[in-house]
């Protein structure tokens, strides 16, 4: 699909009510019949004209999900310029609906320090069926001071293939430090020679944009 942006002859549709400004836009009348990752890469390239996106959630798992999205800016005055410039728009030959989202962004949360990693997790994988006691579930390695390790999550799907994975390993072996770096599934530990270089490397990287996939990372400890 050919993503053109131009003027609709109506004006912008006002705010829900009661929803204050946040770094999160709702999308709503997005055609359905494009492909998820093609989405994402067509919002990213409408959107970052306005400010540094860190996120994109175009889900479709659920049928209720069909024709929105989210897109997370890093700062709240660039979602509220996107808004206002784009919000009554054509994107894709569909009239956008822009609101701001009721709810933060955990990778916002994740930026301002203020994000319950465990929790989060053990709600995650419950929905999945596991629980924390399972040998699947990372969060119980997490740990809040620095160590040597890095727990990275979040990976976009071309890691599985050799290019993409060498993308990825470059990005963190390039850090100071950095020695080792497993990739399993679309998650990836990677290993340092002191605390304080994962320490910087986190800061560095969490999320950072990779291939339209905001990286999730953590201080993580297996012993």
């Amino acid at each position: 699909f050919l993503c053109v942006m131009k003027e609709a002859t109506q004006k912008s549709q006002p705010l829900r009510e009661n929803i204050l400004p946040s770094h999160t836009l709702y999308l709503k009348n997005i055609n359905s019949k494009i492909k998820v990752e093609d989405l994402k890469r067509l919002l990213y390239l409408h959107f970052s004209p306005f400010g540094r996106i860190i996120d994109i959630n175009a889900s479709r798992s659920k049928p209720r999900l069909k024709g929105q999205a989210f897109v997370v800016f890093s700062s709240k005055e660039s979602a509220i310029q996107a808004r206002q410039r784009l919000n009554g728009t054509t994107f894709s030959d569909r009239i956008l609906t822009i609101d701001f989202s009721r709810q933060q962004s955990h990778i916002v949360s994740r930026l301002e320090g203020n994000f319950d990693e465990a929790a989060y997790l053990h709600q995650k994988f419950q929905k999945r069926g596991r629980t924390t006691n399972s040998s699947n579930d990372p969060s119980k390695h997490f740990r809040r001071h620095a160590t040597r390790k890095l727990f990275i999550d979040n990976l976009p799907p071309n890691v599985a293939e050799k290019q993409g994975r060498d993308v990825f390993i470059s990005l963190f072996r390039s850090r100071e430090g950095c020695f080792d770096v497993v990739v399993k599934d679309l998650t990836a530990i990677a290993t340092f020679k002191r605390p304080d270089q994962a320490r910087h490397a986190k800061i560095a990287l969490t999320g950072y944009m990779l291939m339209d996939h905001a990286l999730k990372i953590e201080f993580y400890d297996a012993r």
